[in-house]
């Protein structure tokens, strides 16, 4: 069974003073480097706002579960990086989340997609639930 079944961002521990570690270091982050060394959760302050994050990093995971992860991504009409992975969560937001997807941002490079939300804890949880459900639909 491919580990990322079990995959529930949404249900990170995000410390209640997370705010004041962003103000005085600059940002949050949460990297889940036990399990699901793929995903880095990061909370940072913009000139914008407040900027939620979840990192996307491939190539970070050489496990034969990610590999069976960017095969589907292949197979499904994507590129193995982060701009395939930003145009298959992007769809995927489309046609599941529409109305939530207007909240999403992005910024890609070849090795990483970045998707974010600003401003709103409640929102990042609803986005990394989203992820989780993204990840799961390809392996189902």
């Amino acid at each position: 069974m491919n580990k990322y079944l079990e995959l529930h961002l949404e249900n990170i521990i995000i410390p209640d003073n997370y705010k004041k570690i962003v103000s005085e270091t600059g940002e949050w982050s949460y990297e889940e480097a036990t399990i699901f060394i793929a995903f880095d959760l990061i909370i940072i302050e913009t000139a914008r706002g407040t900027n939620y994050e979840c990192v996307i990093n491939p190539y970070n995971d050489e496990s034969e579960d990610m590999k069976e992860l960017n095969n589907i991504v292949e197979n499904n009409g994507y590129g193995v990086n982060g701009y395939g992975w930003e145009d298959y969560f992007f769809d995927y937001l489309q046609k599941n989340y529409s109305d939530f997807s207007s909240k999403v941002g992005s910024y890609s490079e070849s090795d990483t997609c970045g998707i974010y939300v600003m401003d709103s804890l409640e929102d990042y949880t609803e986005l990394l639930g989203i992820i989780s459900k993204g990840i799961r639909s390809l392996l189902s």
